[in-house]
């Protein structure tokens, strides 16, 4: 017989008076991990950091015109640091020139209608 598969359901309140910071912090002895999402003037951004023993890493990702941009720390980062880096990144993204000349989601449908 197999194992039945087990889950577990969260959820957290996004407040836009302060950002829309929403985060989950885990840690014990050997390990932290830190995630959730940011509220930022151009969309969430996702954000997550861990420390485990020697290795640590941490991620910011925002979904943009239907593509995921993404950038990678070699540091671990507090609720506070990913904070900081997530508006940071969503910013720069905002501003990239690249970004303006990628087609919407819709315009490709537009344009794949046109054929």
């Amino acid at each position: 017989m197999a194992k039945k598969t087990t889950y577990e359901d969260q959820d957290y309140a996004l407040y836009p008076g302060v950002g829309g910071i929403g985060f989950k912090e885990n840690w014990d002895e050997i390990s932290r991990e830190v995630s959730g999402l940011v509220c930022t003037p151009y969309g969430y951004v996702r954000a997550y950091s861990f420390r485990w023993s020697k290795h640590q890493n941490s991620r910011i990702d925002m979904i943009v015109n239907g593509r995921e941009h993404y950038r990678n720390f070699n540091k671990a980062f507090t609720a506070r640091g990913l904070v900081t880096k997530a508006k940071q990144f969503a910013e720069e993204l905002h501003r990239d020139v690249y970004l303006r000349s990628v087609p919407t989601a819709t315009e490709i449908v537009e344009e794949l209608n046109k054929e």
